[in-house]
């Protein structure tokens, strides 16, 4: 073989190598390893892309702003263009935090000097939490758009756990979780369901002593706490 059919040879070689292992990004024309490879959800566009060029994406002001309003990872395909309608699996930010973005370690939010898509990612990690700790008790999106709070019922006035933003009962929309609340209005009352003396959350009680620790902090007796009614 002559020096010519070599070189023809090792292309060739060179290029299978790459198909095989490898992705071309059809955005930054980089080639990047397959497990870098980022899809749409859509069944039908198959468009994809390397990591980087997600991140990049995802990092864009307005892209962060809207994530934001939605309260969610829902982040459009980077070929919307065209008319695709699917968006970038909510995991692959959720990865990027830990592998490449890295997390926020501000311990104000106020102060918080980090990049604004890891500020989301930090902020929703918080809003899921504190919903997961409301235990029955009314969770109102913070009237802000650019802010994913949350704030408990129980005052005349609200506040975002978050920004701390605070407004009157009357705007909150209210996203009610399905607790104990929605057995009263099919009972009326209930001697297993009573209501914290200081926050008026419905607590329900399987079992244990008389004292009692809600979720607002406050302590009590349960023998001495009034029962749930709903007027």
């Amino acid at each position: 073989m002559n020096e010519r059919g070599r070189s023809e040879s090792l292309r060739k070689g060179i290029d299978e190598i790459l198909k095989a292992n490898f992705f071309h990004c059809p955005i930054c024309l980089n080639w990047v390893h397959n497990h870098l490879i980022r899809s749409c959800t859509s069944s039908t566009c198959n468009h994809s892309w390397c990591q980087t060029c997600v991140l990049n994406w995802a990092s864009q002001p307005n892209q962060v702003a809207i994530m934001a309003s939605k309260r969610r990872l829902q982040l459009p395909c980077l070929n919307m263009a065209v008319g695709c309608t699917g968006h970038v699996p909510e995991e692959v930010l959720w990865q990027a935090e830990t592998a490449q973005l890295g997390s926020c370690k501000c311990s104000s939010r106020r102060t918080c000097g980090c990049p604004p898509l890891v500020k989301l990612l930090a902020d929703l990690r918080r809003r899921a939490e504190l919903m997961a700790r409301a235990y029955g008790r009314r969770c109102c999106d913070c009237p802000d758009p650019f802010c994913v709070g949350v704030a408990y019922s129980g005052s005349a006035t609200y506040m975002c756990f978050l920004c701390e933003n605070q407004w009157s009962v009357p705007s909150c929309g209210g996203l009610w979780l399905q607790t104990a609340r929605d057995a009263l209005r099919l009972g009326g009352s209930s001697p297993g369901l009573k209501q914290c003396p200081q926050c008026g959350v419905p607590i329900e009680k399987t079992g244990g002593c008389d004292h009692m620790t809600c979720v607002c902090g406050h302590e009590f007796n349960w023998s001495r706490a009034r029962a749930c009614r709903m007027h």
